[in-house]
């Protein structure tokens, strides 16, 4: 029987070859770690609204990775994609500066929304007894948001149960009616286009003419 001895020379190799492979493992790690570094990072976009994007989100800006950007843009329902939406190099150079957090349907997609006026001061409307001269009163809807009239101005008989959604551009302003009441805008069932700062009607009781303002386009 032949028996087999390591040697000291022998312990002396293994040792060699185990500090080689640990070197070799140790670069290759730091050349990835360093490949890394240098990749440049993914090119960032942002979708913005125009102002002929009729959608309730018309007022969001999205900016994130360019390949993300291209998935808002395409698939989802409650972005406004082109051509009433265009990209740019960054949400704030379109007048989006209000950071709000990230999409949560992207979560690589960051959301920023415009600084305007709120909503519910942006529209004017002054509803008289009498074209607009007499008997006048005046209410402040929000435009772009979907509101239930019952809940802004509760027992008033100037207005109906039906959700309204209402949109401006500088020289219109258009309102839409919904079956529903509670504030959503389902199933919409009217619209009319009415034009801004002219006396016009006559619309219901008790004060049947009226004067739409607008301050900032939603159309």
């Amino acid at each position: 029987v032949k028996h087999f001895y390591i040697t000291s020379d022998s312990w002396d190799m293994v040792w060699w070859v185990s500090a080689v492979l640990v070197v070799l493992a140790a670069l290759c790690r730091i050349t990835a770690v360093a490949a890394t570094l240098a990749s440049p990072p993914p090119p960032y976009v942002a979708l913005a609204p125009l102002n002929n994007c009729s959608k309730l989100s018309h007022y969001v800006c999205y900016q994130g990775p360019l390949a993300a950007i291209q998935k808002v843009a395409t698939g989802d329902p409650l972005a406004c994609h082109p051509p009433s939406a265009h990209i740019v190099a960054q949400c704030a150079a379109a007048g989006f500066t209000s950071h709000v957090g990230s999409d949560p349907a992207f979560t690589d997609v960051e959301l920023w929304l415009r600084k305007d006026p709120p909503a519910h001061e942006n529209e004017t409307m002054t509803l008289c007894g009498d074209k607009c001269e007499s008997d006048c009163k005046v209410y402040s809807p929000p435009t772009g948001e979907c509101y239930s009239p019952p809940v802004l101005w509760p027992g008033d008989p100037q207005w109906g149960a039906s959700d309204t959604l209402d949109l401006c551009n500088h020289t219109h302003i258009v309102r839409s009616f919904f079956t529903s009441t509670n504030g959503s805008c389902a199933n919409q069932t009217d619209e009319f286009t009415l034009p801004l700062d002219v006396c016009v009607g006559p619309f219901g009781k008790p004060r049947p003419w009226g004067k739409f303002a607008c301050k900032r386009p939603t159309l």
